[in-house]
């Protein structure tokens, strides 16, 4: 185990990346409360609403180049606390607009932005810090996105009712400026020795043969080639990255995955309705869904570290149990096929951590923040044509069951995929090879 595993500072990293997390994803996640009021006030179709209310999670993964790129330039301290700022003038913004496109542009895009960069630079200081134990520290951050859920749910549906739709943003909004405080904290780890916002600063000095010795730990940890030629400049990097096979394979696994996921979180409560439940109660599926999840992604972590288990093929394994519940759920049409549906999907939720940790594990920290970028970019696409496929599915047959089968049939060949690990790799490492024997051969 490397010396930053025993460093007392990261625990602070972890626990304000869980904050974030909350109060981005967490935010987000729960507008949908808001909606009959925003269609009411807008006199505007639910369908333009729920566009916009669907927006910051899509403009949030959409734009991670533009945040790699930031980050790069800005560090991650700069670059959350920008985010945290932008999050903040969007919701003030939004407290204030009188249309649907002023909206569109405040809630969408600015909030959506804000909430994407704070959200990376989150992830950047996770991976500053959690080498062995990176699939657990993943799966406590992805707790806070449920927590976040149950957190706002609660603050706009008793502050709709005591201040209306605008001062429940506009308080909203106030809370979410917490994120600039977080990224404060969001330090590299080569600076924490002597950084005024550590307080083991006196005990936790990181000698340069110290770092040294975590970057061979991390080399062994993560299976990447150390010797892969560093790049300066992000497009130049990405460049070199979008040659390596094995992160194409991460990309195409994790972009099936998300054209998948949100189908059952967009579609399951209406699905159910069409079924005869009644509205009341279909609306708990959400909240079954979410506290699966605070249960979930933390324990689910916590195993595939504690047994050792490779976090790509964990990954394979809990899309396979997602995907086969999701293709077989028609068979079973009733509120306890509901609920049992939402639990195994909210569980088994930490997909995206594992995604995340397997990213680190195979293409080496150095990689992660880039191939992050260029994740997110792909999984706001998945985003924002899975629930629209589902829907025509849905308009062509008038059943919500093809349109399931559809995403669980994705999810197993997502899950699929991750077997072509093994000769992937070796077909990555001969790329590198030969491009490093080509840069020898220019350097001589």
């Amino acid at each position: 185990m490397s010396s930053i595993e025993n460093v007392k500072y990261r625990w602070i990293v972890l626990v304000v990346a869980c904050v974030v997390n909350a109060l981005t994803w967490g935010m987000t996640y729960s507008v949908g409360i808001l909606y009959s009021d925003w269609v009411r006030y807008f006199d505007s179709s639910p369908a333009s609403i729920s566009f916009v209310g669907g927006l910051p999670t899509a403009m949030g993964c959409l734009a991670g180049p533009i945040y790699g790129y930031m980050v790069g330039k800005l560090d991650l301290r700069l670059s959350g606390f920008l985010g945290g700022l932008l999050a903040l003038i969007g919701m003030l913004v939004t407290s204030l607009v009188s249309s649907v496109n002023h909206l569109l542009i405040a809630f969408g895009i600015v909030t959506g932005f804000g909430v994407g960069l704070a959200n990376f630079a989150a992830s950047g200081g996770i991976n500053e810090f959690f080498l062995y134990d990176r699939a657990f520290a993943e799966g406590i951050v992805g707790g806070g996105v449920s927590a976040g859920m149950f957190l706002f749910s609660s603050i706009f549906q008793i502050l709709r009712n005591e201040y209306t739709w605008r001062g429940s943003v506009l308080i909203s909004g106030a809370i979410c400026a917490n994120i600039c405080l977080c990224s404060l904290f969001f330090i590299r780890s080569k600076d924490i020795s002597h950084h005024p916002l550590n307080p083991w600063r006196q005990h936790e000095t990181t000698s340069k043969k110290q770092l040294k010795e975590n970057k061979h730990t991390a080399d062994i940890i993560t299976e990447a080639n150390s010797n892969v030629v560093a790049l300066p400049g992000f497009f130049h990097r990405s460049w070199d990255l979008w040659r390596c096979p094995l992160f194409l394979l991460i990309l195409v696994v994790d972009f099936l995955s998300w054209i998948a996921t949100f189908v059952p979180y967009v579609h399951l409560i209406e699905r159910a309705r069409q079924s005869g439940v009644d509205a009341n109660t279909a609306s708990w599926l959400s909240s079954a869904c979410g506290i699966a999840g605070l249960i979930g992604r933390p324990l689910t972590g916590f195993v595939c570290t504690r047994f050792k288990f490779h976090p790509f093929y964990f990954y394979s394994l809990t899309q396979l149990v997602v995907g086969v519940s999701t293709v077989l759920s028609p068979h079973w049409n009733d509120i306890n096929g509901f609920f049992a549906l939402a639990i195994v999907v909210g569980f088994f939720s930490n997909t995206y951590g594992l995604i995340k940790a397997s990213t680190a594990h195979m293409l080496g920290l150095e990689r992660f923040i880039d191939a992050l970028s260029w994740l997110m970019l792909f999984e706001g696409i998945g985003i924002s044509i899975g629930p629209v496929f589902a829907g025509l599915i849905f308009d062509a047959t008038n059943s919500y069951d093809w349109s399931f089968r559809f995403s669980g049939s994705l999810l197993i060949l997502s899950s699929l995929l991750c077997s072509l690990k093994r000769p992937v790799k070796r077909l990555s490492e001969q790329i590198d090879a030969k491009h490093i024997k080509v840069h020898e051969e220019v350097a001589l």
